[in-house]
Protein backbone atom coordinates (compact mmCIF):
# COMPACT_ATOMS: atom_id res chain seq x y z
CA UNK A 1 0.00 0.00 0.00
CA UNK A 2 3.38 2.10 0.93
CA UNK A 3 4.53 1.46 -2.54
CA UNK A 4 1.17 2.20 -4.56
CA UNK A 5 0.68 5.65 -2.74
CA UNK A 6 4.33 6.22 -3.38
CA UNK A 7 3.96 5.00 -6.67
CA UNK A 8 0.99 7.25 -7.28
CA UNK A 9 2.60 10.55 -5.50
CA UNK A 10 5.77 10.08 -7.87
CA UNK A 11 3.30 10.39 -11.14
CA UNK A 12 1.80 12.95 -9.83
CA UNK A 13 4.83 15.30 -9.24
CA UNK A 14 6.22 14.40 -12.76
CA UNK A 15 2.94 15.32 -14.17
CA UNK A 16 2.85 18.68 -12.35
CA UNK A 17 6.48 19.18 -13.42
CA UNK A 18 5.80 18.64 -17.30
CA UNK A 19 2.91 20.69 -17.04
CA UNK A 20 5.28 23.57 -15.53
CA UNK A 21 7.97 22.90 -18.20
CA UNK A 22 4.88 23.37 -20.78
CA UNK A 23 3.02 26.23 -19.56
CA UNK A 24 7.15 27.63 -19.25
CA UNK A 25 7.83 27.43 -23.02
CA UNK A 26 4.57 28.71 -23.83
CA UNK A 27 5.09 31.62 -21.86
CA UNK A 28 8.66 31.93 -23.45
CA UNK A 29 7.30 31.74 -26.95
CA UNK A 30 4.73 34.13 -26.53
CA UNK A 31 6.86 36.50 -25.54
CA UNK A 32 9.40 35.83 -28.30
CA UNK A 33 6.55 35.96 -31.15
CA UNK A 34 4.80 39.37 -29.41
CA UNK A 35 7.91 41.56 -29.81
CA UNK A 36 7.02 43.81 -32.71
CA UNK A 37 10.49 45.90 -34.14
CA UNK A 38 9.48 48.73 -36.89
CA UNK A 39 11.28 51.16 -38.23
CA UNK A 40 8.87 54.38 -38.16
CA UNK A 41 11.14 56.36 -40.38
CA UNK A 42 14.25 57.33 -41.63
CA UNK A 43 17.64 55.00 -42.39
CA UNK A 44 19.45 53.10 -40.28
CA UNK A 45 22.63 51.78 -42.60
CA UNK A 46 24.59 55.23 -41.44
CA UNK A 47 25.24 54.36 -38.31
CA UNK A 48 27.08 50.79 -39.25
CA UNK A 49 30.84 52.53 -38.89
CA UNK A 50 30.03 54.41 -35.74
CA UNK A 51 31.35 52.04 -32.62
CA UNK A 52 29.87 54.47 -30.09
CA UNK A 53 25.66 56.06 -29.52
CA UNK A 54 25.03 57.97 -26.61
CA UNK A 55 21.95 57.10 -25.01
CA UNK A 56 19.20 59.03 -23.17
CA UNK A 57 16.24 57.34 -21.45
CA UNK A 58 13.07 59.68 -20.87
CA UNK A 59 9.85 58.34 -19.86
CA UNK A 60 8.06 62.13 -20.25
CA UNK A 61 5.10 60.31 -22.79
CA UNK A 62 4.95 56.91 -20.72
CA UNK A 63 1.04 55.57 -20.17
CA UNK A 64 1.42 53.02 -17.37
CA UNK A 65 -1.82 50.32 -17.66
CA UNK A 66 -4.82 52.20 -17.75
CA UNK A 67 -3.47 55.69 -16.93
CA UNK A 68 -2.56 57.92 -19.75
CA UNK A 69 0.52 59.04 -18.07
CA UNK A 70 2.96 58.58 -15.40
CA UNK A 71 2.33 61.56 -13.20
CA UNK A 72 -1.66 60.06 -12.58
CA UNK A 73 0.33 56.98 -11.72
CA UNK A 74 2.49 58.17 -9.26
CA UNK A 75 0.10 60.23 -7.85
CA UNK A 76 -2.43 57.36 -7.24
CA UNK A 77 0.17 55.43 -6.01
CA UNK A 78 2.04 58.04 -3.51
CA UNK A 79 -2.02 58.43 -1.80
CA UNK A 80 -2.76 54.56 -1.43
CA UNK A 81 0.85 54.20 0.38
CA UNK A 82 0.79 57.48 2.50
CA UNK A 83 -2.81 56.79 3.52
CA UNK A 84 -2.05 53.29 4.43
CA UNK A 85 1.17 54.66 6.71
CA UNK A 86 1.93 58.32 6.22
CA UNK A 87 5.28 59.13 4.39
CA UNK A 88 4.93 55.74 2.55
CA UNK A 89 3.88 56.69 -0.23
CA UNK A 90 6.89 59.22 -0.42
CA UNK A 91 9.55 57.09 -0.46
CA UNK A 92 7.83 54.34 -2.85
CA UNK A 93 8.39 57.96 -4.72
CA UNK A 94 11.78 58.13 -4.26
CA UNK A 95 12.43 54.52 -5.28
CA UNK A 96 10.48 54.14 -8.15
CA UNK A 97 12.25 57.06 -9.67
CA UNK A 98 15.77 55.80 -8.49
CA UNK A 99 14.93 52.45 -10.64
CA UNK A 100 15.10 54.44 -14.03
CA UNK A 101 18.72 55.07 -13.37
CA UNK A 102 20.10 52.61 -10.85
CA UNK A 103 18.23 48.99 -12.55
CA UNK A 104 16.17 49.77 -15.71
CA UNK A 105 18.67 52.00 -17.83
CA UNK A 106 21.82 49.53 -16.64
CA UNK A 107 19.77 46.83 -17.94
CA UNK A 108 18.86 47.81 -21.09
CA UNK A 109 22.35 48.65 -21.87
CA UNK A 110 24.09 45.80 -20.46
CA UNK A 111 22.15 43.46 -22.38
CA UNK A 112 22.20 45.45 -25.78
CA UNK A 113 25.81 46.05 -25.99
CA UNK A 114 25.87 42.18 -25.33
CA UNK A 115 24.99 41.57 -28.68
CA UNK A 116 26.89 44.11 -30.40
CA UNK A 117 29.96 43.99 -28.90
CA UNK A 118 31.48 41.05 -31.62
CA UNK A 119 31.19 44.58 -34.10
CA UNK A 120 32.75 46.48 -31.63
CA UNK A 121 29.31 48.69 -30.95
CA UNK A 122 28.39 49.92 -27.55
CA UNK A 123 26.18 52.53 -26.21
CA UNK A 124 26.48 54.06 -22.92
CA UNK A 125 24.69 57.19 -21.23
CA UNK A 126 26.43 60.85 -21.71
CA UNK A 127 29.19 59.32 -23.92
CA UNK A 128 29.93 62.76 -24.93
CA UNK A 129 32.09 61.95 -28.01
CA UNK A 130 29.87 59.80 -30.02
CA UNK A 131 28.20 61.03 -32.96
CA UNK A 132 25.06 59.90 -32.67
CA UNK A 133 22.35 59.72 -29.71
CA UNK A 134 19.73 57.33 -29.50
CA UNK A 135 16.95 58.41 -27.42
CA UNK A 136 15.29 55.59 -25.48
CA UNK A 137 11.80 56.73 -24.95
CA UNK A 138 9.23 54.10 -23.06
CA UNK A 139 5.67 55.21 -24.19
CA UNK A 140 3.96 52.58 -22.52
CA UNK A 141 4.33 50.15 -19.42
CA UNK A 142 2.89 47.39 -17.71
CA UNK A 143 3.59 46.77 -14.16
CA UNK A 144 2.48 43.27 -13.77
CA UNK A 145 2.26 41.20 -10.72
CA UNK A 146 3.40 38.33 -8.96
CA UNK A 147 0.80 36.00 -7.34
CA UNK A 148 -0.11 32.67 -5.80
CA UNK A 149 0.80 29.91 -8.38
CA UNK A 150 0.55 30.73 -11.70
CA UNK A 151 -1.19 34.48 -11.24
CA UNK A 152 1.57 36.00 -12.62
CA UNK A 153 1.52 38.89 -14.71
CA UNK A 154 5.01 39.89 -16.92
CA UNK A 155 6.01 43.53 -16.85
CA UNK A 156 5.78 44.64 -20.57
CA UNK A 157 6.90 48.00 -22.31
CA UNK A 158 6.67 49.65 -25.44
CA UNK A 159 10.13 51.94 -26.43
CA UNK A 160 10.95 54.19 -28.89
CA UNK A 161 14.31 55.32 -30.31
CA UNK A 162 15.17 57.92 -32.01
CA UNK A 163 18.22 58.29 -33.41
CA UNK A 164 20.26 61.98 -33.91
CA UNK A 165 23.70 63.66 -34.21
CA UNK A 166 25.17 64.49 -31.53
CA UNK A 167 22.92 66.93 -29.11
CA UNK A 168 20.57 67.86 -31.09
CA UNK A 169 17.51 66.39 -31.51
CA UNK A 170 16.37 68.41 -34.64
CA UNK A 171 19.11 66.67 -36.69
CA UNK A 172 16.67 63.07 -36.45
CA UNK A 173 17.95 59.76 -38.83
CA UNK A 174 15.52 57.85 -37.97
CA UNK A 175 12.59 55.97 -35.28
CA UNK A 176 12.28 53.00 -34.62
CA UNK A 177 9.61 51.55 -32.44
CA UNK A 178 9.50 48.23 -30.59
CA UNK A 179 5.81 46.91 -29.30
CA UNK A 180 5.12 43.71 -26.71
CA UNK A 181 8.64 43.35 -24.63
CA UNK A 182 7.81 41.36 -21.64
CA UNK A 183 9.86 40.61 -18.74
CA UNK A 184 11.00 36.68 -19.04
CA UNK A 185 8.67 34.19 -17.67
CA UNK A 186 11.07 32.83 -15.00
CA UNK A 187 11.29 36.37 -13.55
CA UNK A 188 7.57 36.68 -11.32
CA UNK A 189 9.81 38.69 -8.67
CA UNK A 190 7.60 40.24 -6.14
CA UNK A 191 9.71 43.57 -6.42
CA UNK A 192 7.94 45.78 -9.29
CA UNK A 193 11.34 47.03 -9.79
CA UNK A 194 13.41 43.90 -10.54
CA UNK A 195 10.36 42.99 -12.87
CA UNK A 196 10.47 45.85 -15.14
CA UNK A 197 14.10 45.54 -15.29
CA UNK A 198 13.80 42.30 -16.59
CA UNK A 199 11.82 43.68 -19.29
CA UNK A 200 14.50 45.94 -20.44
CA UNK A 201 16.91 43.53 -20.26
CA UNK A 202 14.85 41.54 -22.97
CA UNK A 203 14.49 45.07 -24.67
CA UNK A 204 18.17 45.61 -25.01
CA UNK A 205 18.36 42.19 -26.43
CA UNK A 206 15.42 42.33 -28.83
CA UNK A 207 17.11 45.47 -30.17
CA UNK A 208 20.59 44.56 -29.64
CA UNK A 209 20.07 41.74 -32.05
CA UNK A 210 18.37 43.71 -34.57
CA UNK A 211 20.83 46.07 -35.17
CA UNK A 212 23.49 43.70 -35.15
CA UNK A 213 21.98 41.42 -38.37
CA UNK A 214 20.38 44.81 -39.77
CA UNK A 215 23.25 47.29 -39.61
CA UNK A 216 26.48 46.02 -38.48
CA UNK A 217 27.09 42.51 -40.20
CA UNK A 218 25.95 44.02 -43.30
CA UNK A 219 28.52 43.91 -45.89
Amino acid sequence: MFNQTTNLTTKAMKKLFAIQVIILFVLMTFNLHAQKIEVVKGDLSILKSEKLLNAEFTYDQMAIGQLPNEAEYTAKKVKEHNDKEPGKGNQWLTEWNDNKPIKFEPAFITSFNKYTKKYGVVIGKKETSAKYTVKVSTIFLEIGFTGWSYANKPSEINLLFTFYEGNNPEKEIAVVRINGVKSTAGDYSYTSGVRIASAYTEAGKAFGKYMAKTVYSKK
